[in-house]
């Protein structure tokens, strides 16, 4: 379990930092401050550093949580502790090669998926590798509708995230596929997974029936399809 506290340290860090983009963008358009100033942060780069922050501080927040969380209740420890760090160092160097690019006009140019085709592959390694690294602890563990859900929710977010990697020359066609990212993806499959995360801590500090809590959570699969 000692691998989610990098994991945290680093989205608590990145969260620091999408606060401070965040501040900048608000005051230097709700005061007064030369236009000289303002150039050297444009809106542009700004907001895709604040919003794509918040996308990659959010996966390594419930990455975290994933690590500490199946362990217990699979009743066994990762299948691969040295793949979880590699995960890690993987999504931070996106991470930063994706910002120094948006200060080059290295982008998309996509709201929310801003980040370069190159960039997106590494992306979809890492999801790879955590899905791996996840399913076959789960496998080799004791099995609880808790994982179910959560293995469940981590692989529809390794494949709807796909969708909106490639170029379609229609502009309808191409925005369409963005969507299917952006709200299936961002609010639809991550819901899984944080109602599995919920339901873990629940047990913990309630004590609550754990049958109580995988009854609710088949209530909320059914929502979510």
């Amino acid at each position: 379990q000692r691998v989610a506290y990098w994991y945290f340290v680093s989205a608590l860090a990145l969260f620091t930092l999408q606060l401070i983009v965040g501040l900048w963008l608000a005051i230097s358009y709700a005061f007064t401050i030369p236009q000289s100033v303002v150039d050297v942060l444009p809106f542009g780069m700004t907001r895709a550093m604040h919003t794509n922050l918040l996308v990659l501080w959010m996966l390594l927040g419930f990455m975290g949580g994933t690590y500490y969380l199946v362990p217990e209740e699979a009743e066994r420890e990762i299948y691969s502790v040295k793949l979880a760090y590699f995960q890690l160092l993987a999504f931070l160097a996106t991470g930063v090669a994706a910002l120094i690019g948006f200060g080059f006009g290295w982008t998309q140019g996509k709201p929310l998926l801003e980040i370069p085709t190159p960039l997106d592959f590494i992306v979809v390694v890492g999801a790879l590798i955590f899905l791996f690294n996840v399913a076959m602890t789960v496998i080799k563990g004791k099995r609880t509708a808790i994982l179910g859900l959560l293995l469940g929710g981590l692989t529809l977010l390794s494949l709807l995230y796909l969708f909106g990697m490639p170029f379609y020359r229609n502009l309808s066609i191409d925005w369409f596929y963005w969507w299917w990212v952006v709200h299936l993806w961002v609010e639809g499959s991550w819901e899984l997974v944080t109602a599995a995360i919920l339901a873990f801590v629940l047990i913990k500090i309630t004590g609550v029936d754990r049958r109580v809590i995988e009854k609710y959570l088949y209530i909320e699969t059914g929502l979510f399809m």
